[in-house]
């Protein structure tokens, strides 16, 4: 999923977390914290730290996928950031991969 800006990350987080079929109070647990500062982090992710909000998608088994664009918004480079916190260089290889045009919004879209 395309995150452009902080207040994109909430409804990610609630769907990530529903679709490994957890409640706030079950991550919260696995976190170490209480449900109700579970419950803030997730309605605020903006205000978390990064640390903090890694080992969230750690404990979701998310990875996190960079991209720089170039001056026409299209994608050229990625790095790849599994949930162990090993980076995965990926130079995208334009034989294999068509350039796409950065996202305008959250819808979903098949990134390669």
């Amino acid at each position: 999923f395309p995150i452009q800006t902080l207040i994109q990350l909430r409804p990610i987080l609630q769907g990530f977390r529903k679709a490994n079929a957890l409640t706030q109070a079950a991550l919260a647990a696995k976190m170490g914290i209480t449900q109700q500062s579970y419950a803030e982090l997730e309605a605020n992710p903006a205000s978390v730290s990064v640390e903090r909000l890694f080992k969230v998608l750690t404990l979701l088994n998310v990875s996190v996928v960079l991209t720089s664009a170039d001056s026409q918004g299209m994608y050229e480079k990625k790095a790849t950031i599994s949930p162990s916190g090993n980076m995965i260089n990926n130079a995208l290889d334009s034989e294999q991969h068509q350039r796409l045009e950065a996202p305008d919004n959250l819808s979903h879209k098949e990134s390669w």
